[in-house]
């Protein structure tokens, strides 16, 4: 076989050279007759181009003999003439197999001869006329039209010619290649055969070769697989005698392989029943009888050799040829005895877990790991007053709301695709038709391999927390109303309170600011204005006390020098010190004293522990300020340390821990000795832990003075501040420029009191006490500033102040209110008010403000 094949492949070899040789004959033909239409077409090529040549050195002899006459100039002319049809005359051979290039040969020769006419008619017109004569007919243009005419041909001619020569140089280059690539392939194809023939002998004895040591090592492997299998297996012969074992079946069966092979399947694999004892049909002998797959029925029970016994289970099938005979029987079962003691433990495991499961007091239950559930606990039968009937596979659906029911089951079984455990709030039917809230959990157990095999359950009654819930809820809401109530009433009696103290305080401001008050009353009206400013202090420390209540203390950070708001604090008091003669000592040796702090709030506090020192120490008493940085592991840099000490009275040790809470001063006594309400320590307290500090209080007792100390986390310097930049001199502020100023405000004594001291400043005054009236007044005239009330008789000061922007845009205005909460300041400025000033109104502050927002004066009207 292998020598014909090596015969054949010779003889194919040499088919393909003679092959070769023809197609190269043939090839070299298709090259010559391409190479000798490329060199015709360059013939023409160089007619065309030749006849152009002549035509030119014909003109070239009439414009030489028109402008001189002398006939020497014709020989070129005459030279060219003769020319010229030997030339047209060797085109039409040229071209003879191309009629397109015929029709234009005889178009052009029809062009020369007319246009050689009008060169003999110019020539004789200038031998017998002169030159002017000759140039008439050249000016005529019509040798010119001729010529172009001709030109034209001839651009074809050569076009088409060019066309021909890349088509004809194409196909050559196509003759040469096909030529190359026939010989190389019929080459290398002859090669290639006669290489493989001479190989194929070779590769021919390896193959077998390779295929006899692969059956052999698949005969291994089959085998050392076989034997490695943790089942036993059992192959036998067409006649069921045993032919190979494995060790895990000479271990079943007590039999070595050697000892057992070719003995009947049925001495060596002895099976019974396990309950009846009867001896079981030997699969072997119905897989060889029937020539099916046999497996044994439950309860098989192997004896071995030695006669133990070991259940198993098995499978036999039968071993065909290819033909479809059966050669033989194989056999693979396995012991059964772990898995019988796993299922007796699982059932005593299952058993115990619905016992608790029983005893739970939520609904419980179980499903398949496709969610059909199999097990309710009593309590779920109790509740929703079903049968085991109507409730097998899905039928707990008939339990749900029908409008909630979708999404369980969508939920549900988005939990049977994905393993993930379900947890959902829904309400559940009981017996009695009442619909109670549930929170259902389910769990899915899972084997070693991480796959669900069941799926538990429980539905708690939530309905009891609900209802805590709501009353909870309900409480809030009552709590939270009644916190708003409480916030309305203080700032309503907030209003109400500063409200008859601001006609009071700008009167006694409109009679101080008259040139000459008689003596004996400035002390009165200097006693009448502080004790105004003092309730209406009293009135700001209880709204401070509640916005520190509510965690609403208002904070405007910025970098702050504490000295320098210390200094400031100390300033303020300066003067009841001198008038104590107390001693007044500064140790402020912090060197980081920088901190993020609302400076305003902050100098309050300050103020605050300065004055009651003052307060409450005896004349002649001392007064110590000190400031120091200490390290603190609890906190991250430097905290500054602030103490105010003083020698006064001294804090019992039982009030000690009181004085911090609203409205205590201690002992009855000190109250009336040295009177207030008790807010201020309060006040400071929540300013400072606002600002992330401590406030603490240190007395050694009655007598023995006190020391408040304040912790605040330092900032290291980064750079000079603007608090320690170098000051101009301090000057007074210069008065303010005369401004246009409408005035609205309800209260009439207030309206009249006001409109007289501003119009002492030199303003000029419009006044109203409506609404109705002020948007008149914006509607007549110009204004520079507004200053009004908020709460008016036929509306609000916000209504006015939007009308306002609406009408005339953006106004400078201050609105004057005695509602001074944070949400009235942010009302205010939304309806377009520049600034909020609380009532009783300091005038001091309202100029102040004036000059600010009218940048120092008016429009100057």
């Amino acid at each position: 076989m292998n020598r014909r094949i090596v015969s054949l492949g010779f003889w194919i070899a040499l088919a393909a050279l003679i092959v070769n040789a023809v197609v190269v004959v043939v090839s070299f033909q298709t090259i010559t007759r391409s190479n000798r239409w490329v060199d015709h077409t360059w013939q023409v090529i160089t007619e065309v181009e030749h006849l152009l040549s002549v035509v030119k050195d014909a003109e070239t002899g009439q414009r030489g003999y028109l402008l001189t006459g002398r006939d020497e100039y014709l020989e070129p002319y005459r030279a060219a003439g003769a020319e010229m049809g030997s030339n047209l005359d060797r085109l039409r051979l040229l071209t003879s197999d191309n009629p397109a290039q015929q029709a234009r040969i005889a178009d052009l020769r029809r062009i020369v001869s007319e246009w050689v006419g009008v060169i003999e008619q110019t020539i004789t017109i200038r031998r017998e006329r002169g030159l002017d004569a000759a140039l008439e007919v050249v000016n005529s243009g019509r040798g010119k039209r001729l010529t172009d005419r001709a030109r034209a041909v001839v651009s074809e001619l050569e076009a088409e010619e060019k066309r021909l020569l890349d088509d004809r140089t194409a196909a050559f280059q196509a003759a040469v290649r096909r030529a190359v690539a026939s010989f190389v392939v019929t080459t290398g194809a002859g090669l290639l055969l006669l290489l493989a023939a001479s190989s194929f002998d070779r590769r021919a004895a390896l193959a077998e070769r390779r295929t006899v040591e692969a059956i052999l090592q698949e005969r291994s492997w089959l085998s050392t697989t076989l034997t490695s299998i943790g089942d036993a297996v059992i192959a036998t012969d067409r006649d069921g005698r045993v032919k190979f074992m494995n060790p895990v079946a000479e271990a079943l069966t007590r039999w070595p392989q050697r000892e057992a092979e070719g003995r009947p399947m049925g001495e060596v694999f002895r099976i019974v029943n396990e309950e009846t004892r009867r001896p079981a049909d030997n699969p072997v002998e119905r897989v060889i009888r029937e020539g099916v797959i046999v497996g044994l029925a439950n309860h098989a029970l192997l004896i071995a050799r030695d006669g133990a016994e070991t259940p198993v289970e098995d499978s036999a099938a039968p071993i065909r040829e290819g033909t479809g005979d059966i050669i033989g029987v194989v056999m693979v079962f396995r012991d059964i005895s772990a898995a019988r003691r796993h299922e007796a433990e699982l059932r005593e495991s299952e058993g115990l877990f619905r016992q608790l499961a029983e005893s739970i007091p939520q609904l419980a239950w179980m499903a398949h790991p496709d969610g059909h559930i199999f097990w309710y606990n009593r309590r779920w039968y109790d509740y929703t007053g079903t049968t085991a009937e109507q409730m097998e596979g899905w039928g707990w659906q008939s339990v749900h709301h029908p409008e909630v029911l979708p999404s369980v089951l969508e939920r549900w079984k988005a939990s049977i695709a994905t393993g993930e455990p379900f947890d959902m709030v829904f309400p559940l039917r009981g017996g009695d038709g009442e619909l109670r809230p549930f929170l259902t959990r389910v769990m899915p157990l899972k084997d070693e391999r991480g796959r669900v095999v069941r799926w538990f359950g429980t539905n708690t009654d939530i309905s009891g927390e609900r209802r805590a819930e709501e009353a909870l809820r309900a409480a809030k809401e009552e709590a939270e109303e009644a916190n708003k109530a409480k916030d309305r009433f203080l700032a309503v009696l907030s209003h109400e309170l500063r409200t008859p103290l601001n006609p009071i305080l700008l009167a006694v401001t409109s009679m101080l600011e008259r040139p000459t008050p008689p003596e004996e009353v400035r002390p009165n009206l200097e006693m009448i204005r502080q004790n105004v400013n003092l309730q209406a202090r009293l009135i700001d420390d209880l709204l401070d006390v509640m916005r520190i209540v509510q965690g609403k203390m208002p904070l405007h950070w910025e970098v702050a020098d504490c000295h320098t708001l210390i200094d400031q604090a100390v300033q303020i008091c300066r003067s009841e010190v001198i008038g104590k003669g107390l001693r007044l000592e500064l140790d402020l040796a912090a060197g980081h004293h920088h901190i993020n702090a609302d400076p305003a709030r902050l100098q309050q506090v300050f103020w605050n522990l300065t004055k009651n020192a003052v307060k409450f120490s005896p004349e002649g008493g001392t007064i110590t300020i000190r400031t120091r940085n200490r390290g603190d592991r609890h906190h991250d840099g430097d905290r500054l340390v602030i103490e105010v000490s003083d020698t006064g009275i001294g804090i019992e040790p039982g009030v000690l821990p009181l004085i911090f809470d609203p409205f205590q001063q201690g002992e009855t006594a000190i109250t009336r000795q040295f009177g207030g309400m008790g807010l201020g320590l309060a006040i400071c307290k929540g300013i400072v832990e606002g600002h992330g500090g401590v406030l603490t209080a240190e007395s050694d007792g009655k007598g023995r003075g006190a020391t408040f100390r304040i912790e605040l986390p330092a900032l290291e310097k980064t750079g000079t501040l603007a608090s320690e930049q170098p000051a101009g001199e301090v000057t007074e502020p210069a008065p303010c420029a005369p401004c246009r100023i409408l005035v609205v405000e309800d209260e009439p004594a207030t309206l009249r009191l006001m409109a007289r001291l501003l119009r002492g400043l030199g303003h000029e005054v419009t006044t109203a006490g409506t609404m109705a009236t002020a948007r008149e007044a914006v509607e007549a005239g110009d204004f520079d500033l507004i200053v009004s009330d908020i709460g008016l008789p036929d509306d609000s000061g916000l209504e006015l102040m939007r009308q306002v922007v609406a009408l005339r845009g953006p106004i400078p205005a201050i609105a004057l209110t005695g509602y001074g909460m944070e949400d009235d300041i942010l009302r205010s400025r939304a309806a377009g008010f520049s600034a909020h000033l609380t009532k009783p109104i300091d005038f001091t502050k309202l100029e102040a403000m004036i000059r600010l927002l009218t940048g120092g004066g008016g429009g100057g009207r």
